[in-house]
């Protein structure tokens, strides 16, 4: 009952807080739109033939998303993986978070898998995606895809395949 009720303590004094920075932006935002103030600086000031103009980017700049994708989309790869990994024994079955759990009557999907033998493990087989950094070819993608593989794929965005 105790923790509840720190909680709820705690929940409130956050709301709280929350609720006095907002209303202290809300509150001093038509000031800072107002123009420039005596003796204050450091805020943004509009020029006095910016009041309806609209946004533009830089010249040359992508002007939406689809344009930054279609400059970025040719150095994203994606990633394939194979690995090994211990067999599990007939009978048992793998389930996320429990491990090998048996299965009545023994018709679990153990054994040895894809190319091994008995009690040599299995192959597994994963995915993720990259991105080239440099024009000699290095990718960087994130550890757990690449971890312990025994065999990389990489798929191009032109459909080419490099192992």
């Amino acid at each position: 009952m105790m923790k509840r009720k720190e909680f709820m303590l705690g929940a409130v004094a956050g709301l709280a807080f929350a609720a006095a920075a907002t209303a202290g932006g809300v509150i001093d935002w038509p000031s800072a739109q107002a123009g420039p103030v005596a003796g204050v600086s450091g805020r943004l000031i509009p020029s006095a033939g910016a009041a309806g103009a609209a946004f533009a980017p830089p010249q040359g700049a992508p002007r939406s998303f689809a344009d930054i994708f279609e400059q970025v989309a040719p150095a994203v790869v994606q990633i394939d993986v194979k690995t090994r990994v211990a067999a599990r024994p007939q009978g048992f079955i793998q389930i996320p978070g429990f491990g090998a759990v048996p299965v009545p009557n023994g018709q679990g999907e153990g054994g040895s898998g894809e190319g091994g033998e008995e009690g040599e493990g299995t192959t597994a087989m994963g995915s993720g995606s990259g991105f080239f950094i440099s024009a000699d070819g290095f990718i960087v993608t994130n550890n757990h895809v690449v971890a312990d593989a025994v065999e990389i794929t990489v798929k191009l965005a032109d459909a080419r395949e490099l192992t």
